[in-house]
């Protein structure tokens, strides 16, 4: 089947050579008269005898019309039809967008979580070790000191666990 782009400049051509016909037929018809009849006069009178064929020709003009005028019409119908199914694949796209987009919020949400939890171990061994070189070197206060940082690193650890269920439960 010929797509729409081979159809038209066939379509012009089949109009174009319709058209050209009947400028032909029309002007030789007219020559042909005036010479068997020679007086334009008689001609007129002649003329006229082919009312019927004028009135014929017009009727079938007409329902070329009307025909055209339906086929725009259905050809109007299926372009509703196609736009309908084009908004309501529009639809589900935008509605499978938002999903995604939901989703990729989800994992930033939980990496961001899951980013700080490990920055808190990386700490805590960090403390850990600071802990035991200072107990060999027997500083008390330092070990003190790197003891409370532990408990506060493992405490915000808690703090981003109980974060992380929560907002998995609210799913």
């Amino acid at each position: 089947m010929a797509g729409k782009e081979e159809q038209e400049p066939r379509l012009f051509k089949w109009g174009a050579l319709i058209l050209g016909f009947v400028a032909v037929v029309l002007v030789g018809e007219a020559v042909v008269v005036h010479q068997v009849l020679g007086d334009w006069a008689k001609s007129g009178t002649f003329g006229d005898t082919f009312g019927a064929a004028n009135a014929l020709f017009s009727g079938l003009a007409f329902g070329g019309v009307i025909v055209a005028i339906l086929l725009q019409r259905k050809e109007l119908e299926l372009q509703r039809k196609e736009l309908e199914l084009t908004r309501r694949e529009l639809a589900r796209t935008a509605e499978a967008q938002e999903k995604s987009e939901k989703i990729l919020r989800q994992q930033l949400h939980y990496s961001f979580l899951a980013s700080k939890i490990e920055a808190l171990n990386t700490a805590i061994a960090y403390y850990s070790e600071e802990y035991k070189s200072h107990g060999q070197q027997g500083r008390q206060a330092d070990m003190r000191n790197a003891e409370q940082k532990i408990k506060k690193c493992k405490q915000q650890i808690e703090n981003t666990l109980k974060t992380f269920q929560a907002s998995t439960l609210e799913e």
